[in-house]
């Protein structure tokens, strides 16, 4: 049973995954990223970012290898994205760059939709998988997650099939699954300390939200959450000196406070 979670993945990309060209034609048209940003695939290969309804970049795109569609400017390279379609949403995730793309390293995801999705099956299959956090006792402090080593945390599952990866004292460690973009960009994740569950959010839905605006959300500053940051969101020396090795691979970092001292730590930067 505990490997029906990869099965049943194979098997929903099998359902909803197109040839090559017929994913290219699916990919044409305007994607929605928080009702600010407006990604634009034209026909004609001719790409536009606009946040606001202001003209960011215009360029050319083009599609490379079977997974990543290329984005440059006046014929100068702009973007990479490597990108996951289904139903009508498209996940855009790039890799850090240094002296070009360090392959395997997350930068930023990003997950789009069209205007007036609707809900499918297939939406309700996927969100039946979720990342399940089981947090150290009374724990406070950032936690970094390394995936996809050999020798870490072996893969433990619910009887659900959702994955569980149960985070030390110490509040970083590597572990055997594999990263999932796609399960980050659909926040199929959930938190758990003291047998509680703890409300979660992306950093950049809050960060430059106003005290007036968090509190008409609901959020309350001295309540304890789980603030997700990301992929690879420290550098690479700092995370190996939190390891105190040298470590390969994508590092899930995320904070687990009070909104108080997690606003203090997101203004730092």
């Amino acid at each position: 049973m505990r490997h029906l979670y990869l099965i049943t993945l194979f098997a929903f990309f099998s359902l909803n995954c197109f040839s090559q060209s017929d994913s290219e034609n699916k990919i044409i048209g305007e994607w929605y990223y928080c009702d600010l940003s407006k990604f634009i695939f034209s026909s004609e290969n001719i790409f536009q970012l606009q946040i606001d309804n202001k003209l960011l970049v215009e360029g050319n795109y083009s599609f490379v290898q079977n997974d990543t569609i290329r984005v440059s400017v006046e014929g100068n390279f702009f973007m990479d994205y490597i990108y996951e379609y289904f139903n009508d949403t498209l996940v855009l995730y790039t890799y850090k760059s240094k002296n070009g793309p360090l392959k395997n390293h997350i930068d930023e995801i990003i997950l789009l939709t069209k205007r007036n999705k609707v809900k499918s099956q297939s939406d309700t299959l996927i969100s039946l998988y979720t990342d399940k956090f089981i947090l150290p006792e009374n724990y406070s402090g950032i936690v970094y997650v390394n995936y996809n080593q050999p020798t870490g945390q072996t893969q433990c599952f619910d009887s659900a099939e959702n994955r569980i990866i149960k985070i030390p004292s110490c509040g970083y460690l590597k572990t055997q699954f594999k990263e999932s973009p796609l399960q980050y960009a659909l926040e199929k994740m959930c938190f758990i300390q003291n047998e509680e569950y703890i409300p979660f959010f992306i950093d950049s839905k809050i960060v430059k939200m106003t005290e007036t605006q968090l509190k008409q959300e609901g959020f309350d500053y001295e309540s304890r959450y789980v603030c997700v940051f990301g992929f690879n969101q420290a550098s690479r020396e700092y995370i190996n000196h939190i390891f105190d090795e040298n470590i390969q691979g994508n590092v899930l970092m995320f904070q687990v406070d009070t909104l108080k001292n997690i606003l203090e730590n997101l203004r730092k930067y």
